[in-house]
Order: structure tokens, then sequence, then C-alpha cells
């Protein structure tokens, strides 16, 4: 499967979990929570409005739930009346029977003490309602039907709260076929008033939400899917695509010579983009090594055949002695006089071959640190009785830094000592020095031809008064090349400058050749 394909495979199954969960949520939880709410804000709102009301003992400014029968009864403690505000009347009530006089003064005595049971029972209603039928002028009668009030209403619930010190908040609930009801009842006693306030409100039910949920489903459903499936395109367009850029890039890098490669552009600061960066840079380094390696290759081949045809001249020269020394022909009789000729020509090749195994033997890249001035000064030692032969002056002026050096440096620094040793006259100077990572032999008294210059790091090239083979300055720059470091020769004044810039001693252009 595709990786674009996975992509919508798992958006559609993560599509497929959020819709499960939305559903869950909408059908089982979402209606309760409403419920919920709905009764814990009825129950601040009441609240708010009460404690307003002690304030401004108006309901002008106030507006409660439910306008029409919301209402705020104020009792005086040592009056018979009433005194009613609501948000459409204001009145005031007075009692002047006896009987409502009693009820009302029951009513006061247990707002005193509210713990009691209500002092208002059945027969005090039914004594209430037998006055009212003989002083009202209504001729009323009628009977109870078969249906009692538990056929609609299935339970009721009351819950008594303290607000402060002086506040009371009943709570009366009561579940209907139709609809769930909850009067609010607000008590403060003051010093010299019952302060109630009255807020019926209609509680809303589950069922009542549960179809309007159900019927947005729909809806949200193609919401849902419409927003997965454009997701799941800016995620295959963002994504999915530089992953396929990245895919075909490395295709094309098959086909292709590891030297002839084009960089891919990099976009953004992601992972996208780190990953494309470092791909860059493999693609730069592994051309790079290939490229070291390749001139590595012709140099190797050219030297083969320059060291082959520079080791005909001495072994043929060597076959003619033996043969001749071997024959007793002519000259070659006195065997004292060409035995030493002999050896000059084996010692010749063996230097050559010595050369060709220098090449192919392991580079020692280990690094250690080093005091540089000790390393010159320890190269310089080795070749200290050759230099007084001579009567050079050596002047080491290089700093005692510490640095981090492969044992391959010791072996550059060698060749180089060697060769301003074969290169500068009797009786001259030589100079080493340093600044920084970089250090200086300056020999006087010698200068190399101009035309010899660039070709002084080819094999076998030298000038007629060298002794050597022309391989020192190749294996010098050969392993300076190695470790990416720079080495450069030219004439002064006074004679010849050489300069080896190793500041870059940590990374081989082609380990893989190189390290043991």
């Amino acid at each position: 499967m595709k990786l674009n394909q996975k992509t919508l495979f798992y958006s559609m199954l993560l599509a497929l979990f959020l819709v499960l969960f939305f559903l869950v949520y909408m059908v089982l939880f979402l209606p309760n929570l409403y419920v919920d709410h709905m009764m814990s804000n009825n129950k601040e709102v009441a609240t708010e409005l009460h404690f307003r009301f002690l304030e401004e003992r108006s309901y002008e400014q106030l507006t409660p739930i439910n306008v029409q029968n919301s209402i705020s009864l104020v009792i005086p403690k040592d009056e018979d009346k009433v005194l009613l505000y609501s948000k459409l009347y204001t009145g005031e009530l007075g009692f002047k029977d006896d009987v409502f006089k009693n009820l009302l003064n029951k009513v006061k005595d247990y707002f005193s003490d509210p713990n009691g049971p209500f002092p208002i029972g059945a027969k005090e209603i039914e004594e209430l309602g037998e006055k009212l039928k003989k002083e009202l002028p209504l001729d009323f009668s009628g009977q109870r039907t078969e249906v009692s009030y538990e056929d609609f209403y299935a339970e009721e619930d009351m819950k008594i709260s303290r607000l402060g010190r002086n506040t009371i908040l009943v709570n009366m609930t009561t579940s209907g076929i139709e609809a769930n009801y909850s009067m609010l009842f607000l008590l403060t006693t003051e010093d010299k008033n019952y302060v109630m306030t009255l807020i019926p409100v209609v509680n809303p039910k589950v069922g009542d939400i549960l179809p309007v949920v159900l019927g947005s489903l729909p809806m949200v459903l193609v919401v849902l899917l419409l927003a997965v499936l454009i997701a799941s395109a800016l995620y295959s367009k963002f994504l999915v695509d530089p992953v396929m850029e990245l895919v075909n890039h490395t295709r094309n890098l098959k086909d292709r010579s590891p030297i002839d490669y084009y960089p891919l552009q990099v976009k953004g600061k992601d992972e996208l983009a780190e990953l494309a960066a470092s791909l860059n840079e493999l693609q730069e380094r592994i051309s790079r090594q290939y490229s070291a390696l390749e001139d590595q290759s012709k140099t190797q081949r050219v030297l083969l055949r320059a060291g082959s045809h520079q080791l005909k001249t001495p072994v043929a020269a060597s076959l003619l002695l033996v043969e001749g020394m071997m024959g007793e022909v002519g000259k070659y009789k006195d065997v004292k006089t060409y035995l030493p000729m002999l050896r000059e020509q084996l010692l010749s090749m063996q230097q050559i071959i010595s050369a060709f195994l220098d090449m192919n033997r392991p580079l020692p890249l280990e690094a250690r640190t080093v005091n540089l001035r000790e390393v010159v000064e320890h190269s310089l030692t080795k070749t200290k009785t050759l230099f007084d032969e001579k009567g050079i002056e050596i002047q080491n002026e290089t700093q005692p830094l510490q640095r981090n050096l492969p044992e391959l440096f010791d072996w550059i620094l060698s060749i180089l000592v060697e060769n301003a040793l074969l290169h500068t006259t009797e009786k001259q100077s030589l100079k080493i020095w340093n600044e920084g990572d970089k250090l200086y032999l300056n020999n006087t008294g010698s200068q190399i031809a101009k035309e010899d210059l660039p070709h002084l790091f080819t094999p076998f090239v030298k000038d007629e008064s060298s002794s050597g083979h022309g391989l020192g300055l190749y294996l010098a720059s050969y392993y300076a090349k190695a470790m990416g470091w720079e080495l450069d020769i030219e004439n002064t004044p006074s004679g010849v400058l050489v300069s080896l810039e190793f500041s870059k001693n940590t990374s081989p252009l082609h380990k893989g050749s190189t390290q043991r």
C-alpha cells in the first residue's frame, strides 16, 4: 500500500473513531450535562434575584426566569398582612378574618423555626376552603375523578440548603409525564420581616434534547467527513508529496555517476527539510570521496607505469653487470669494482619498491595530543648528523603548542625535512616556524627551476642534481591530500619556502582506503 493510500486509510479510521466518540458523547453525556447545567443555572439565577430584591425591594431592575409567576413576599412579623412584589404587579394583602390570621401566624411561627413539620395540614386547608365557600358569592360543586395525582407525577423531591446565616433555599422538584418542574423557594429572616421569593421553573428532560441531537447528527457527520478528507489531502500535500520527491530523487541518483549529481531543493525547517539537507550533504560527501578515489586511482596508474619504466633501467643494468661478472667478460672480470655498482642499482630498486609499499600500507590516522615543537625537534634529531656534515644551520622557532595530530603528520614532516637536506647547499640554513596551525620550512642557498615548480608533486620528477627518485614530495602531497591538508612550495629571494596547513586534521577525505 502506497503512502498516500495509507494516509487516506488511517484518516478514515480516525474519522470513524471520532464519529463513534461524538455519537456516544452527544447521545449519552451531552443531554445529561445540559439538564444539570440548566438546573444549576436556575438555582444561581433565583438566588441572585432574591438577594437583589433584598437590596432594592422592587422588581423594576430585575429580570426573573419566569416573569409571570416569579413573586417575592414580605411578611411583617408584627402585622397581619403580606406585601407582594413581581415584575407585573405590586400589592398588599391584608387579613381581617381570624382563620386567615391564624394561618398566617402559623406560617410565621414555622419561619422562625423551619426545622419542624409544616403547621398547615389537610385539616387547615379544608377549613380554609369551607370559609371561602361561605363568604364568596360562588356556588361550586364537584367530585374527584378516578385519575390520581400520582398518575401524572411520578416522584417528588425536596432539598433544603442554607445560604448564609439567615437565608435558606428550598428546591422542590416534581417529575411529571410532560415535563419536570421545580419550585425554588428562598426565605430570608430579617429583624422585622420575613422575605420570601417563589420562582417556578420547568426543567428540561433528556428526552426533550435527544431528538434535537439525533436530528443534527447527519449534518455533523457530513461536516466531519469533509473535514477528514480535506485534512487528508493537506496532509498528503505537505508530507506525502515531499517524501515522494525524496524517493524520486534517490531513484534518479541510482542512474547517475556519484560525481554527476544535483542537490535536492530544501524547503522549510521541519524534519523533512533536515532529511533533504542531510541527503544533499551525503551526496556531496560521496561525490567528493569518489572524486578523490578516482584521482588516487589515476595517480596510482600513472605511478605504476612510471615506476615500471623507472625500474626497467636498474633491472637491465643489474642483469648486465651480473651476466658480465658471471661470464668474466672483458672489464666485468674486475668483480670488486662492479659489485658496488650492482649494489647501487639494487638499492635504487629497493627505494622505488619501498615508496610503492608506503603508498599502499594503511595510514596512521589515530590522533594524539602532542607538543608541536617537540615533534619538529624529534624529526630534526634523526637527520642532525647529515645536517652537521653539510654545515647547515638549523633554526627551530616552532611554538610549543598542544595539538591533536596523527602520526601521519610526523611522516610528512620527515619527508619535508629530508627534502630540505637534499636541496640545501653547504654552509646554508634551514629555518622552521609556525603561525598557528600552519608550519613553514625555509631553506636558503638554492631555488627550484621555474619550469619544475608546476610538477613538484608529480612522481619521478626531479632536477638533474638530485640523487633521489622524485617520490618524496609526491608522497608528502599524497598524505596531505588524504587528510585534507594543504601543502605548498614556492621560491623566495633567499631560497625555497614550504608551507603545510594542518588545521583540518579530523576528517580524512577517503577513510575507507586510509584507515587501519
